[in-house]
């Protein structure tokens, strides 16, 4: 532990651990999985037969994708 004008600091991680998949917004699961990939948005965009827009709305969260198109990403970044 280090300290700090005289008050123990707790350690702080380095990394932080990200928490199972069933606790994490499907917008950061998608973003992670395609970065994990290796694609861009315009190749993902490309692989779902979708815009470059509606892959960026879905990954922010601003627009959710119906549960079909969904299942398109799903299955292209092997999620799930």
């Amino acid at each position: 532990m280090r300290e700090q004008r005289g008050q123990p600091v707790s350690h702080v991680p380095d990394r932080v651990s990200l928490t199972p998949s069933r606790h994490i917004s499907f917008p950061m699961r998608m973003q992670e999985a395609r970065i994990h990939k290796r694609l861009t948005v315009d190749a993902l965009a490309t692989k779902c037969n979708m815009s470059i827009k509606d892959i960026t709305n879905f990954e922010s969260g601003t627009e959710m994708p119906a549960p079909a198109v969904m299942e398109v990403i799903k299955k292209v970044l092997e999620l799930e």
